[in-house]
């Protein structure tokens, strides 16, 4: 059998997603494949480069801080030699800076040939030379719902804030509780309301636009809140 996507469940009627995180390879009849092309399958993240722009800056910071942390043997005390053989590790690996021979560690990675997701070598280069997606990329991606625009669409967003709203209302069902998940500004007065507040928007993008969590990946609860309450459905 071919190597193949393993597609995420969906975000169906339930609201929700599930499924694997990022592409998956059968065991039988393996091919051959650049980590570079797995990379771009990925559900969560995506591969950093050295030629991207300076608002990528915090995120190889982050991603080196990873691979520091992968060696550090006790707080501020590193293995004498790192999983990669990076030129100059010990005079580099106290240094919070990203420095260029990380990042051609990075590229020269994603040039190697694997045949699965498993191997350890695209696990380290997941783990060490990727960033997070924003959960509106993440959503785009899987073409199943969309993210109500900043103006217009008022019914998509009533229903979800009357979503929002049942999300909030206390076990006797008739009340809603006195505090709201995202902080939304005036609740006690605009939850007795089903027209969704211009706060409650700003929410939804601010929500939307947040990268996802590194570590959860699919697990991150904010991403099935964004999902609830700030998509609708596309129509086939």
């Amino acid at each position: 059998m071919d190597a193949k996507a393993l597609a995420l469940a969906g975000l169906g009627t339930t609201g929700t997603i599930g499924g694997g995180a990022y592409w998956y390879a059968s065991n039988s009849n393996k091919q051959s494949h650049l980590i570079s092309d797995l990379l771009k399958k990925e559900k969560t993240r995506f591969a950093l480069r050295k030629n991207s722009g300076s608002s990528f800056d915090s995120k190889w910071k982050a991603a080196w801080a990873r691979y520091r942390k992968a060696h550090e043997v006790s707080t501020g005390k590193y293995q004498d030699r790192d999983t990669w053989g990076i030129p100059n590790w010990n005079e580099k690996e106290g240094q919070e800076e990203v420095f260029n021979e990380f990042k051609d560690m990075c590229e020269s990675k994603y040039q190697l040939s694997i045949e699965s997701p498993d191997d350890v070598e695209y696990r380290n280069v997941r783990k060490w030379c990727t960033a997070s997606r924003t959960i509106k990329e993440l959503i785009e991606g899987e073409k199943q719902r969309s993210i109500l625009p900043e103006t217009g669409e008022d019914a998509g967003w009533n229903t979800a804030w009357n979503s929002y709203k049942e999300h909030h209302k206390e076990a006797n069902r008739n009340t809603y509780k006195s505090t709201n998940e995202w902080g939304i500004t005036g609740w006690n007065a605009n939850s007795l309301g089903n027209d969704a507040t211009t706060d409650f928007k700003s929410k939804c993008k601010e929500k939307y636009s947040t990268d996802i969590d590194f570590e959860k990946e699919l697990s991150d609860p904010l991403i099935n809140q964004v999902v609830n309450w700030c998509t609708k459905p596309i129509k086939p």
